[in-house]
């Protein structure tokens, strides 16, 4: 008797760490976010931006109980950008994950304001909630708690970005006048849909960074839609199959017209409709 209620808890207690052994998907989920405060240059030919970029893992099975669970971050960032619409392309001036690292990167936490003159970008930046409560929420995080003086020296400040030298340093509001008042506000939406054009490792999304899966499998995630988040797909086709050769593009192909084949039905329709913008961008690359 004493030997099978061992057996039972051995059992159990397996049966436990494995479902919070994969309680999160092996799947990594890329996203990008815009603030608000984005806006033009003088002649309209640039934007000044704070973006917000994560990869996670979405929680499954039992960790999605009682409160619909929480993501698994492999990586985190919010930093200001220069976006170019001639290049097309994001230049990084300034990067605030120390402050990430903190408060997340909810744009609705965050504060920014942001000033591009001629040749200077000013900005302030800071957290919506107030430093002494933030340190009230940290309480049992020695490190956090540890950093947030420090941040709060950091981010009192407003700074300047020198764009033709690419110097950083605090600016004095005093000599400025007019500061961050009538600037012209960049239209989110639109925003969003130009950064359609923009490869995501300008982000700082860079796969091998925190990826560990081989390449034939991040692809066949990709070209089998079997990863759901659309930016993660598109980062595989920017960082690796737009690097295949051309008989390697073609097998590629070979395998999504093999997969469509074997399809029946409306989950045929389906694949043919969700991968039709992939299936066309690789065979661009040829």
């Amino acid at each position: 008797m004493k030997s099978f209620v061992i057996n039972r808890i051995f059992y159990l207690s397996l049966l436990v760490m494995m479902l919070f052994a994969s309680c999160h998907s092996k799947q990594v989920s890329l996203n990008f976010s815009t603030h608000h405060g984005a806006c033009w240059n003088s002649d309209s030919t640039k934007i000044a931006v704070i973006i917000s970029s994560t990869a996670f893992r979405r929680p499954e099975g039992i960790s999605r109980f009682p409160d619909g669970g929480r993501v698994k971050h492999e990586f985190k960032k919010t930093a200001l950008y220069i976006y170019s619409l001639e290049d097309k392309s994001l230049l990084k001036v300034d990067d605030f994950s120390d402050l990430a690292n903190i408060i997340g990167t909810n744009r609705s936490k965050w504060r920014g304001r942001i000033d591009f003159r001629d040749s200077i970008i000013y900005y302030q930046i800071e957290p919506v909630i107030e430093w002494d409560f933030l340190k009230h929420l940290a309480a049992n995080n020695v490190d956090k708690l540890m950093l947030i003086p420090e941040l709060k020296e950091k981010y009192t400040q407003t700074f300047q970005y020198k764009i033709v030298s690419g110097e950083i340093m605090p600016a004095d509001t005093n000599a400025v006048k007019g500061l961050f008042e009538n600037t012209r506000q960049a239209n989110l939406t639109q925003l969003n849909q130009k950064l359609n054009d923009v490869p995501v490792s300008q982000m700082g999304l860079v796969l091998r960074d925190f990826h560990q899966k081989p390449e034939r499998k991040l692809i066949n995630e990709t070209i089998f839609l079997q990863n759901k988040s659309a930016l993660t797909r598109r980062a595989v086709f920017e960082q690796i199959i737009s690097e295949l050769s051309n008989e390697e593009l073609k097998s590629v192909l070979n395998r999504m017209d093999n997969h469509q084949s074997r399809l029946t039905g409306l989950e045929k329709e389906r694949y043919e409709k969700a991968s039709k913008e992939l299936y066309e961008n690789i065979k661009a690359l040829l």
